[in-house]
């Protein structure tokens, strides 16, 4: 199973590949209290944090442009304001 997807815009090949994020840590429980000793001693807990994905950003090599999935879409967006010319072609393997 092939995760990248080709994609052309505006003379430039793009190449969607989900392996181009990072993994950070994020703290994703609070308390209620808005005491600052409370949030420190939360701070602290492994318990309280997630591992999040983070897309880096695109890497340009030639005309052609490795973008992370999220980047992709944001591309999209902005073809159909534009009313830039926006292919999907299939995959080689």
């Amino acid at each position: 199973m092939n995760d990248f997807i080709n994609v052309t815009f505006d003379g430039f090949k793009i190449v969607a590949n989900p392996f181009l994020a990072d993994t950070t840590w994020q703290q994703v429980r609070f308390p209620r209290s808005k005491n600052r000793r409370i949030r420190k001693k939360w701070s602290r807990q492994r318990r309280n944090f997630a591992a999040v994905m983070v897309p880096r950003d695109p890497i340009r090599i030639g005309d052609t442009l490795f973008v992370h999935p999220l980047h992709l879409d944001r591309i999209r967006v902005v073809s159909n304001r534009k009313r830039a010319t926006f292919t999907l072609t299939a995959v080689e393997d």
